[in-house]
């Protein structure tokens, strides 16, 4: 029942779960003042029914769709679901009329896929009103390692570049002296990353090897990441890379507490830039226990006006997570109902059970998940790590490594958000992963039908 309660605790709804007699598991009271009431199924391959009343039972084969008929009795609206699918382990969907949920394939060794042109990394930098951001991709420009970059900022008069121009191709494109191209975004941020693609495939501009946006000083950097993630136009041609976000550390700490965007920037950051350090009255070191308490795997860089090596926030593989232990024994509370923690799992997670856990998150927590990124072991393959990275409700497919990075094999996931709580997604995975064993041990071996999960 804590589950349930918890789950709507995470909706928002008023009600608790109630224990019922057999057959049922629980039951859900309704804002009309009905009752929706969950119990097992007694046939067919699904484990669930959930009774609304009026409506016919809905047969649910994973808690992931009773959760989903729950969602639809009480009409919360939440995110969308993301399917993903580990690489290394292939599932495929198994389809009845209601629900759609996976189910791992045979495994082929001998399957080939053809060769994909590697797509252009991006790396988007933000940070608030002031934080320094321009200042930072001003001096970033005069770095020799930007000469292949494709630079696309808000507003072109923000950076003085004239007197580093040499060429105009039209209103909207300039090459530097030292063969960086920059732009301004146009109507739609897509549009420009298409258009930029198109040109470079030309020949009508450089053959830049990798993208840098920078946002405004209030955007959420979130609709960014998720055009990189799904657009079909765009999927493919570029590949988010990292996030790099500037935090002032004179204003920072009341920043942070007054503006749920500053929150976001620092939430989703691959690399936090404190700038002003050198300013009368900043306070660096508190800024940066903050945000290390927000965002626990971000590195913390300083820049003085703005200077800083390309190499500092571009090389590294962003990959493997740091996960720096910092709340592994409870979660941190920050404004705005900012929750972070830590998730450690000893023993491996089904590919099936990750694919469907990462699923539920999507669609239970939607927008109020900002950031989740995190080294899976996964039971099929176990000497070497998943990477998983998520945004809101969109998530990369796990990038699988080639070894641990350290003697700790331990699934280590870091959940930033608002109002998401450590007890109910640790419930989640457990649950799942019991369901996943379960039906393993009901039909046991590789290649079996299909049946869902």
């Amino acid at each position: 029942m804590r589950f349930l309660d918890d789950t709507l605790a995470l909706w928002g709804v008023t009600g608790t779960a109630q224990s019922a007699e057999s057959p049922l598991v629980a039951s859900i009271p309704a804002a009309d003042g009905s009752t929706i009431s969950i119990g097992p199924a007694t046939e067919g391959p699904f484990r669930w029914l959930v009774h609304v009343p009026g409506r016919r039972p809905r047969p649910c084969a994973s808690l992931v769709g009773v959760l989903s008929a729950l969602r639809g009795a009480l009409g919360v609206e939440r995110g969308n679901a993301v399917r993903v699918v580990p690489p290394s382990t292939p599932l495929r969907y198994a389809q009845d009329e209601r629900d759609s949920s996976f189910v791992r394939a045979e495994r082929s060794e001998t399957q080939s896929k053809p060769e994909q042109p590697q797509a252009i990394p991006v790396t988007v930098i933000t940070g608030f009103l002031g934080s320094g951001k321009t200042t930072l991709l001003g001096r970033l420009l005069r770095d020799p390692a930007m000469g292949r970059a494709a630079v696309i900022i808000n507003e072109f008069g923000e950076i003085p570049l004239d007197h580093e121009l040499i060429e105009t191709g039209d209103e909207s494109f300039v090459q530097l002296s030292n063969g960086c191209l920059c732009c301004k975004v146009r109507s739609d941020l897509t549009l420009t990353l298409s258009d930029l693609a198109s040109r470079r495939a030309a020949g009508t501009v450089p053959p830049f090897e990798r993208a840098v946006i920078e946002t405004s000083g209030l955007a959420d950097p979130a609709p960014i990441l998720h055009a990189l993630m799904t657009d079909d136009g765009l999927s493919g041609v570029y590949a988010l890379d990292r996030v790099v976000t500037t935090v002032d550390a004179l204003t920072g700490l009341s920043t942070l507490d007054a503006h749920p965007e500053s929150l976001r920037q620092a939430a989703v950051a691959d690399r936090i830039v404190l700038t002003k350090t050198d300013v009368p009255g900043a306070d660096p070191r508190a800024l940066a226990q903050r945000i290390g308490a927000i965002n626990p795997e971000a590195p913390v860089l300083t820049a003085t006006y703005g200077d800083i090596a390309a190499s500092a926030l571009f090389d590294g593989d962003t990959r493997a997570p740091s996960l720096r232990a910092h709340s592994h024994a409870g979660e941190h509370e920050h404004s705005a109902g900012i929750t972070s923690f830590t998730l450690t799992r000893d023993q491996p997670v089904h590919g099936v059970a990750l694919a469907l856990f990462l699923s539920a998150l999507a669609e239970n927590c939607g927008a109020d998940l900002l950031r989740v990124k995190g080294l899976v072991q996964v039971t099929e393959e176990p000497s070497r790590p998943a990477v998983i990275h998520g945004v809101q409700h969109v998530y990369h497919a796990p990038v699988w490594l080639d070894g641990w990075p350290s003697n700790d094999r331990r699934t280590r996931i870091v959940f930033i958000g608002r109002n998401v709580r450590r007890p109910w997604v640790q419930a989640l995975l457990e649950l799942l992963e019991a369901e996943v064993g379960e039906e393993d041990r009901r039909y046991p071996g590789e290649g079996r039908d299909p049946a869902p999960v």
